[in-house]
């Protein structure tokens, strides 16, 4: 092995880099449905309000009736007591996430994001078809 040569084509030590790229597409049109405003039942907006209150609502009263019947043998059984202590926690931020849920639903705002208004100018082209 002494008298052979090394390969000069090949370098003892190299480095190697990949490059890729990706392109995402992300569609931001919100698309209408019909079936959502159907003028037989609530209307849309306060349907998602009212569900999302609702179901905070009632995870309240879980979590409270959970943690009392924890806390009641949390004397005698150490992880009874720790159960009743989240348990607690829980349903404090469940009654606060219902309760501004309410003042939302109330206040007339959407249940989730921020409301985005846009208006047309005369250089602003229609959306062509889906």
């Amino acid at each position: 092995m002494e008298g052979e040569m090394a390969d000069p084509g090949f370098p003892q030590s190299h480095t190697t880099g990949t490059t890729t790229t990706t392109t995402t597409r992300v569609a931001t049109n919100i698309r209408f449905d019909p079936t959502y405003l159907n003028p037989r039942n609530i209307p849309g907006v306060l349907k998602c309000a009212v569900l999302e209150f609702g179901y905070c609502a009632l995870w309240t009263f879980f979590y409270l009736t959970a943690a009392a019947a924890c806390a009641s043998w949390g004397g005698s059984d150490p992880a009874a007591a720790a159960a009743a202590f989240f348990g607690f926690v829980a349903m404090i931020l469940y009654g606060a996430d219902a309760f501004f849920k309410f003042k939302g639903w109330r206040a007339g705002e959407i249940a989730q994001g921020e409301r985005q208004i846009q208006m047309a100018g005369p250089d602003m082209a229609s959306p062509g078809a889906y």
